[in-house]
């Protein structure tokens, strides 16, 4: 495994994550537009699309070293 791979996908688990958090805080914003709370459900998918890539990229790694 090459020695950046681990920081890539640390970096797009946890980037997906903060994009389904603030996605998620548009979406329940009470005060929102129903543009900016459409934007946040897409930014929501997209969190979780990334989270999820992380996760299977993780569990294809062989190890090596």
């Amino acid at each position: 495994m090459a020695g950046y791979l681990p920081y890539l996908l640390g970096a797009l688990g946890g980037g997906g994550a903060l994009c389904a958090w603030y996605g998620l805080k548009a979406v329940r914003d009470p005060d929102a537009s129903p543009t900016k709370r459409r934007f946040g459900l897409a930014a929501v998918n997209i969190g979780v699309i990334m989270v999820a890539a992380s996760f299977y990229f993780l569990s294809q790694n062989k190890g090596g070293g």
